[in-house]
């Protein structure tokens, strides 16, 4: 075993290398220069059990390599963070790297795009309205429907109050 431990800065993924006397004490990560705890290689995540013995390859440990959970891609022994997957090996790492997912839209609400066509492509918007309620989403087919008309309206109203005022010489 090599004399140094390898592992990832938890806020910017800077992989380090120091040698294994720090393990357990706390530095500034050369990248990012937060405060971070060197690992125990005690404390890394646990060896899986190594399957390259029926393909005629070396036997784990000789190596320093191990087989990701994930994956099932060789990785360093004292890896944090699959190379080839990108998941967090240790179990700390991942609950700090987990980001809250974003809630996809429901199909039948109405887009950033299809407010944006019903404003300043009334015409279209109205089409695309009829389309999207004759394709089964009618929420978001009859608001566009409805926005588009809406903003047609208002236009034809303050074209006709221009013109009125273009007659009348003011």
């Amino acid at each position: 075993m090599s004399d140094n431990i390898e592992f990832s800065c938890p806020h910017c993924e800077t992989i380090s290398a120091v040698p294994a006397a720090y393990a357990g004490k706390r530095g500034k990560c050369p990248n990012c220069k937060q405060v971070i705890e060197v690992p125990d290689p005690y404390e890394l995540a646990p060896e899986p059990e190594d399957h390259r013995q029926a393909v005629g390859g070396p036997v784990g440990g000789d190596d320093g390599e191990k087989e990701c959970p994930f994956c099932g891609e060789y990785i360093k022994a004292v890896a944090k963070k699959c190379k080839h997957c990108g998941e967090f090996l240790d179990r700390r790492l991942r609950q700090k790297n987990s980001r809250p997912r974003r809630r996809p839209s429901a199909p039948d609400e109405m887009q950033a795009i299809d407010w944006i066509l019903c404003i300043f492509c009334s015409g279209i918007g109205c089409i695309l309205g009829i389309v999207y309620m004759s394709q089964g989403q009618s929420k978001r087919g009859g608001t566009m429907l409805a926005v588009s008309l809406v903003i047609q309206v208002i236009f034809t109203v303050l074209q006709m109050m221009a013109g009125a005022a273009n007659h009348r010489g003011y």
